[in-house]
């Protein structure tokens, strides 16, 4: 099974006023090819500092990345599809406009028939011609995802997917990422709503303190019977316990 995210003792510190803040602590994780991974924690706890290390946005102190089998610097753009928890996208683009640039940007060109399918993949259809400046919060991070998967990539990157949706919406982004999976691709994606990790996700990880602090299926993050907040808290409470130890 090849991997297509792989964290190997990764480190990140930032510089902050009174101090150093350790986003990233030895971080290790693992992605295997044509899965879901899921990763939650609080605020804080180091989920977007990771994104940032994936996408090479952010280069870390110590230890190795490797994204779809190569060092992020190496893996082509066109690869990798993102859509940030809060996009800023150009407001004097059209819908169907914005689709057809963020192809252009990654030299892909989108057909008329592609357009069209993702426009009412997700519910955009009758936005096409409005300019994206009008639409609402939820219609705006549609458009980020539809943006994403637009050019069709191996690896599917989505951070806060379902943040400012309706439960329509979530249903909608739900179902787009087991759609993802059904065609071969990989999605890594962060959440607070620890019920979505639990519906369509082949493993989950829990990051807290800039460590992983529990990976595993489903069924081992929540046995039957257990309630998935009080499971969360749980593991969480666990870690710091055996921190304090040590």
């Amino acid at each position: 099974m090849k991997t297509h995210i792989s964290f190997d003792q990764v480190s990140k510190t930032f510089a902050r006023r009174g101090g150093v803040t350790k986003a990233l602590d030895g971080l290790d994780l693992q992605v295997d090819a044509q899965a879901i991974y899921g990763l939650a924690g609080i605020n804080g706890a180091g989920k977007t500092t990771a994104i940032r290390a994936m996408l090479n946005l952010s280069r870390p102190d110590d230890g190795a990345i490797r994204i779809l089998e190569e060092h992020p610097q190496q893996v082509k753009p066109s690869r990798i599809g993102f859509a940030p928890e809060n996009p800023e996208l150009p407001g004097y683009l059209r819908v169907g406009e914005m689709l057809e640039y963020s192809c252009a940007l990654l030299e892909k060109e989108l057909s008329n028939d592609r357009l069209k399918e993702l426009l009412v993949q997700f519910g955009l259809e009758e936005y096409a011609d409005q300019n994206v400046a009008t639409l609402s919060k939820g219609n705006a991070q549609r458009l980020s995802l539809a943006a994403a998967v637009a050019h069709e990539p191996e690896l599917l990157i989505f951070d806060e997917p379902t943040s400012g949706l309706d439960p329509l919406g979530r249903q909608l982004v739900k179902n787009l990422i087991k759609q993802q999976k059904a065609v071969g691709r990989t999605v890594f994606f962060t959440t607070h709503i620890l019920a979505d990790l639990m519906e369509i996700c082949d493993c989950i990880g829990i990051i807290h303190q800039g460590k992983i602090c529990f990976s595993g299926t489903s069924e081992k993050f929540c046995p039957k019977g257990a309630q998935v907040e009080e499971r969360f808290s749980q593991i969480i409470g666990q870690y710091e316990k055996a921190g304090k130890k040590s």
